[in-house]
C-alpha cells in the first residue's frame, strides 16, 4: 500500500514539475512576443529624427508635385502681365523653388545621420571584439579608497615595521576578525595544544 502511495505522489509531483516548466516557458514566450511589438510600436509612435525627416521630405514631394500641376495649368492660359493671376503663378514658382531648397537640406542632413548610424555601429562592433579579445585578468589594480588611504597607509606601516631587538613589540590599531572555525581545524589545533602540554 505504501508502494503505491509512494508511486502516486511521485507521479504528482512530476506532473506538477512539468506543468509549472511548461506554464514558465509560456510565460517567457509571451513577455518576449510582446516586448517585440512594444518596442515596435514604440518606434512608429515616437519616431526618430531620420523617420520625421523623411516624412518631411514626402510631405514637401508631394506638394511640389501639386504646385507643378497649378503651375502647368496656369501656364495653358494667357496671363496680363502683373495681373492677379499671374502674381499666383510667380508665387507658385517662389514655393516650388523653397520646397526644393528644404528637401535638399533635409537629404543632407538624412546623410549626415547615416554616416552617424555607421560610425556608433562601427564603435559597438569594435568594443565587442575587444570585449571578446579581452583577457580578463587585465583589470587594473584596485586602490583603497581615497578617504582612507593615509589610515590605510599607516596600518600597513605598523604591521610591516620589524620591532627592533629587545623592545616591546608596539600595538597596532587595525583590528583582526576572527572567524569560525571548522571542526577539522578545531580538532587538528586542539591535538596540536594537547600534545605541547
Amino acid at each position: 500500500m505504501l508502494k503505491k502511495l509512494g508511486r502516486f505522489s511521485s507521479g504528482v509531483k512530476e506532473g506538477a514539475r512539468v506543468m509549472l516548466n511548461a506554464s514558465g516557458a509560456a510565460l517567457v514566450s509571451m513577455y518576449d512576443k510582446s516586448a517585440n511589438s512594444v518596442s515596435r510600436l514604440r518606434s512608429t509612435v515616437l519616431p526618430t529624427e531620420q523617420h520625421r525627416l523623411e516624412q518631411t521630405v514626402r510631405e514637401n514631394t508631394a506638394k511640389i508635385h501639386s504646385l507643378q500641376w497649378e503651375i502647368g495649368m496656369a501656364r495653358t492660359r494667357k496671363f496680363e502681365a502683373d495681373s492677379a493671376d499671374d502674381l499666383e503663378l510667380r508665387a507658385n514658382i517662389v514655393r516650388v523653388q523653397d520646397c526644393e531648397n528644404r528637401i535638399a537640406e533635409m537629404k543632407t542632413r538624412l546623410a549626415e545621420i547615416d554616416v552617424e548610424n555607421k560610425n556608433l555601429a562601427a564603435i559597438r562592433k569594435a568594443a565587442k571584439q575587444n570585449m571578446k579579445t579581452a583577457p580578463a585578468s587585465t583589470a587594473p589594480p584596485v586602490e583603497p579608497p581615497s578617504s582612507t588611504s593615509a589610515a590605510y597607509e599607516e596600518s600597513a606601516e605598523i604591521l610591516t615595521t620589524p620591532a627592533a631587538a629587545g623592545s616591546t613589540p608596539e600595538r597596532s590599531d587595525t583590528v583582526r576578525v576572527i572567524g569560525r572555525r571548522s571542526k577539522k581545524e578545531t580538532t587538528a589545533s586542539d591535538e596540536s595544544e594537547s600534545m605541547a602540554a
